[in-house]
């Protein structure tokens, strides 16, 4: 049966001995290594046992992007009900623009039938 370095198994998995060791430590105890001339040597259901472990790593992240884009989309819905809350403002400002015409309009053709009387 084969082995393989804690460095060797870092460098495949493109982490850092560190976080090699950190899975190491998190695995069963029939998954834990032994311990050669102060070198630990992983045999390949080890090494297999901690790819495996950095594979769930991975994906429990993957909910988080799934969240990110739910709250893109959020903020895109919010974008586009501002937009049309903007467009009403308007339309209710050009109503109210017209309405304050039309009674000055009709202040002043009052004042013009009270003078004429």
């Amino acid at each position: 049966m084969g082995t393989i370095s804690i460095r060797e198994l870092a460098k495949e998995l493109g982490i850092s001995k560190q976080a090699t060791h950190k899975r190491m430590e998190q695995l069963l105890p029939e998954f834990q290594p032994e311990m050669v001339n102060s070198v630990y040597e992983l045999t390949l259901t080890i090494a297999d046992a901690i790819r495996v472990s950095k594979k769930q790593a991975t994906t429990v992240n993957q909910p988080h992007v799934y969240e990110v884009e739910a709250l893109n989309r959020q903020i895109s819905d919010l974008k586009e009900d501002k937009k049309q809350l903007y467009r009403q403002l308007d339309q209710y400002q050009k109503l109210l623009d017209q309405q304050q015409q039309l009674t000055l309009q009709a202040n002043q053709q009052i004042r013009r039938l009270q003078l004429s009387q």
